[in-house]
């Protein structure tokens, strides 16, 4: 695993006690980790070819027939983010999906949570939630927080649920509550659009987010004569984190944007949507992958076809 200094030296050796110097050879830099490289070619060369590669260790030397294998079996390193160093810097209780997947990808995944959420005391208009003839969950941690707030959902039976997009409404499904209204973009705007077709004139209204949110959605229903209650199920703070070098940096939301302290240079960014999107350009950075589908899945796609290009 050591051998790559000496490697000039056991080539040698290797030729003079009888191996072929056609035999096939290759050097595999950090096996099984993200950042693994491999070099191969015959005994004879592999050394000068490792050095021009610049290899280091730790690195295991394969030498004979099995090497020839490579190509066939390179499926490691053909993985599409292999070789990326992406961030991912949603609070910590939801990034190692995130992180995960990306693994999964290739990739190497620097875990640089920018923010933390903090739950609210129950509030007490979760106490009798079966009043109200609509409810809209803005996050799939307000879906999360307000199911366990209320802890029994059949209280929602009598009630119009809208999620703001398919990862809330995920988030819902996983609690046994499947949202009647999902529009298929992640913002505010666009659930305000498609409640369009739903009464809500003198109808209660429960809107279950975090503290700090745009009241896009709350103005729009009271103008429409709607009796609407905001809750706060939640706050977003700031958590103290480094990233360091990166090639890409993920943000779920506006607050990854808001409380990550920098952007590594040379980093691209892959913003979730056109609220986290806005967010950047408001901190004068570059907004160079924008999700079409506003969810983690079309997070990642959006990378993924941007690693392409």
């Amino acid at each position: 695993y050591m051998g790559v200094k000496n490697l000039p030296l056991i080539a040698d050796r290797l030729v003079g006690a009888g191996r072929p110097a056609d035999d096939p050879a290759a050097v595999v830099e950090r096996g099984t980790l993200p950042a693994q490289r491999t070099v191969t070619g015959p005994l004879a060369d592999i050394a000068e070819r490792a050095s021009d590669a610049r290899l280091k260790p730790p690195a295991l030397t394969i030498v004979g027939p099995v090497a020839a294998l490579r190509e066939g079996l390179a499926w490691f390193e053909q993985r599409p983010l292999h070789g990326k160093r992406v961030a991912v810097t949603r609070a910590r209780a939801q990034l190692s999906g995130l992180a995960r997947r990306l693994e999964l990808l290739g990739a190497e995944v620097v875990e640089a949570p920018a923010i933390r959420i903090e739950p609210r005391a129950p509030a007490a208009e979760l106490a009798d939630v079966s009043g109200y003839g609509l409810v809209c969950v803005t996050s799939p941690n307000g879906a999360g927080l307000l199911v366990d707030g209320v802890r029994d959902a059949r209280v929602f039976a009598g009630a119009t649920v809208a999620a703001i997009g398919p990862g809330t409404a995920q988030a819902l499904r996983e609690r046994g509550i499947e949202a009647d209204v999902v529009p298929e973009r992640s913002i505010a705007e666009a659930l305000v659009e498609s409640l369009e077709a739903v009464p809500v004139e003198g109808v209660r209204v429960l809107i279950a987010r975090a503290a700090e949110a745009r009241d896009v959605l709350p103005d729009a229903l009271r103008e429409r004569g709607a009796e609407v209650d905001v809750v706060a199920l939640y706050d977003t703070v700031a958590e103290e984190v480094e990233v360091g070098p990166a090639d890409y940096v993920t943000f779920t939301s506006s607050s990854t944007v808001k409380f990550l302290p920098e952007l590594p240079e040379g980093a691209r960014t892959v913003s979730i949507g056109p609220v986290t999107s806005a967010t950047l350009r408001e901190r004068g950075w570059p907004v160079d992958v924008e999700a079409s589908q506003h969810d983690v899945d079309g997070l990642v796609e959006a990378l993924l076809e941007d690693v392409a290009e």
